[in-house]
């Protein structure tokens, strides 16, 4: 069916665990796994509804596939019986300020696709951030928080996205939040500009309060992938342990989607009748529900959005306009504020 290009275009996995499509490899990426579940979600759909695969939203955005595999997408237990894990990639060449409205709009369509309505931790990758095995603790580990002069511009564009993340704790929408790639010194300089004091023991507070503001919210988890150094360096750890913070292995790609990458999905799947020139990605969703006192995976998926538009300019508006509710949860993400099988068996805890 020929599709008229639309202003975005938000492809999805389905639940991946429990499809009857077959799985991807063991060993793959978690870039690979995305593409290969993607662009087989895609095939399938098509293959089986070649009329009605696709789905122009009242928004101007291309759902894709507009209906998944005849499998259950939302939980099969009550919702305390899960641990939910999300982790929302920021992809690059994207604005800062964007960010934002992308990390609502991915939450959103997690707590759609499981029926919940809360994330027990979101995780967020920024574009060009890595871990530095040389990484040591800053020496302004132990002085008073950083006037607003003196917080620097990567730190500044971190606290931006940060204020939403806060929001969705305050909102009960997420329970946790986890960094990326986040080594002592970026992580000191977080911290500091969040509000909260420099930690000379282990006993600290998850949250600060500001004057006339809801109080801030303490990163709960760092993320630190198992290619960038072989032992996580000891000053590190024991930095993270005075703040109250988790530290976690993961294996995550550092480019999970590419224009490229995308450009070869889109044009095997079939998605537009003629080629699209530019395709810029613009977030990229990966979720799984463990049942807890199992440690089984039962359900696991990706969203991808991105911009089939030439990359500049663009303009970002909420994938839904209209009021929403996530299932279960009773959360008007109208209200929200707004701007503008890599397998959970290999996260390990650092001690």
């Amino acid at each position: 069916m020929a599709t008229p290009t639309p202003q975005y275009l938000l492809l999805r996995t389905g639940n991946i665990i429990t499809t009857s499509l077959p799985p991807p490899s063991q060993t793959s990426t978690t870039a690979t796994e995305l593409l290969t579940t993607l662009l087989t979600s895609l095939q399938h759909a098509r293959a089986h509804a070649p009329s009605s695969w696709t789905q122009l939203l009242p928004t101007g955005t291309l759902l894709a596939p507009s209906t998944l595999s005849p499998t259950p997408s939302s939980l099969s237990e009550s919702r305390d019986a899960y641990d939910i894990t999300v982790k929302l990639f920021y992809l690059p060449n994207v604005p800062v300020e964007d960010r934002n409205q992308h990390t609502l709009d991915a939450v959103k369509l997690v707590c759609e696709a499981l029926g919940v309505g809360r994330i027990d931790l979101l995780n967020v990758a920024f574009p060009g951030v890595g871990f530095d095995a040389e990484d040591e603790v800053p020496k302004d580990t132990t002085t008073s928080s950083p006037s607003e002069e003196e917080v620097d511009e990567e730190t500044k564009s971190f606290l931006t996205t940060y204020h939403t993340l806060e929001s969705l704790v305050h909102s009960n929408l997420i329970s946790r939040i986890g960094l990326s790639e986040f080594g002592s010194a970026r992580l000191s300089r977080l911290l500091r500009g969040l509000g909260f004091p420099p930690c000379t023991t282990s006993t600290t507070s998850t949250t600060t309060t500001t004057t006339n503001n809801p109080p801030r919210v303490r990163p709960s988890v760092v993320q630190i992938n198992v290619r960038d150094c072989c032992v996580v360096p000891r000053e590190l750890i024991q930095y993270a342990k005075r703040e109250g913070i988790q530290l976690l292995t993961h294996n995550d790609s550092a480019e999970v989607l590419t224009p490229e990458s995308l450009q070869r999905v889109i044009s095997e799947s079939g998605i537009f009748a003629t080629p699209i020139p530019n395709v810029l990605p613009l977030w990229v969703v990966k979720y799984t529900a463990v049942v807890r006192d199992r440690s089984v995976v039962e359900n696991k998926g990706y969203f991808s959005n991105s911009s089939p538009l030439p990359p500049l300019p663009i303009l970002y508006f909420p994938l839904f306009s209209h009021t929403l509710m996530c299932a279960r949860g009773g959360v008007d993400i109208s209200q929200w504020p707004r701007s503008g099988r890599a397998g959970v068996a290999q996260t390990r805890n650092i001690d």
